[in-house]
């Protein structure tokens, strides 16, 4: 029952992108209670729906909250080392001020320490600054990928909803198989079905025995294997 379960929940939530050992501890904890059977197992999967799309949301706000402070923290240690930057050339404005009522050996020594830690800053700047636009890129990456996962995930629920109904209509697999390109992507459910309807009514219409063989809508005739199929569909 927990392969079923898992199974079923795969199917159902796909859009959701939660990850196997999410759905699968799902599984297990009701699968653990023994009220689930072959009878209520679609009721069961259908209740989680809350559930699971909660925990999609906390589970996006975690992430958001993780990128959020690793940008701030990048955000940070530049403006760290910029200010650090902005210290010592004070210091040094100062030290140059000091050294012309003294020795310059003294302002030539500092001068030197200041610009070797200049340098040093200055690299720490450019290599947080390439870090924080990678992760940049990251982010984008991450979130393409997501919206990839959603698209493709209702894509394919689309599919088996559309399939599902087919079947319902009688409409034969073979026909089922090659999808249905003229019904369009944003179709409601009142225009699928209305379009499954017209389907059926030409299956019905077109495929009236004849002499001949079973005429098809490319105009051939039906293989044996096909009409068989079709007789065998027509019979369950």
């Amino acid at each position: 029952m927990v392969d079923k379960l898992l199974q079923a929940l795969k199917q159902a939530y796909a859009q959701l992108g939660l990850g196997d050992d999410v759905l699968t501890a799902r599984a297990e904890s009701l699968a653990s209670t023994g009220l689930v059977t072959d009878e209520n197992l679609s009721s069961v999967v259908a209740s989680q729906k809350a559930n699971l799309e909660a925990m999609q949301r906390d589970n996006d706000k975690r992430v958001s909250a993780a990128l959020a402070k690793a940008r701030k923290e990048h955000e940070d240690a530049i403006k760290a080392s910029a200010d650090e930057i902005e210290r010592l050339k004070m210091e040094l404005e100062k030290a140059r001020k000091t050294a012309a009522g003294g020795g310059g050996n003294e302002h030539n020594a500092f001068e030197e320490a200041f610009n070797k830690r200049l340098d040093s800053i200055t690299e720490t700047i450019k290599s947080l600054t390439e870090a924080n636009k990678g992760y940049e890129e990251k982010i984008k990456t991450m979130q393409s990928e997501r919206e990839t996962e959603i698209k493709v995930a209702k894509q394919k629920e689309r599919r088996e909803f559309i399939a599902g109904k087919a079947k319902e209509k009688g409409i034969p697999d073979w026909i089922i198989a090659h999808g249905f390109a003229d019904i369009a992507e944003d179709a409601t459910d009142e225009q699928i079905d209305a379009a499954l309807n017209g389907y059926s009514q030409e299956i019905k219409t077109n495929f009236l025995p004849n002499k001949g063989g079973i005429p098809r809508f490319d105009g051939t005739k039906a293989t044996k294997d096909m009409t068989d199929a079709i007789v065998k569909s027509a019979k369950m």
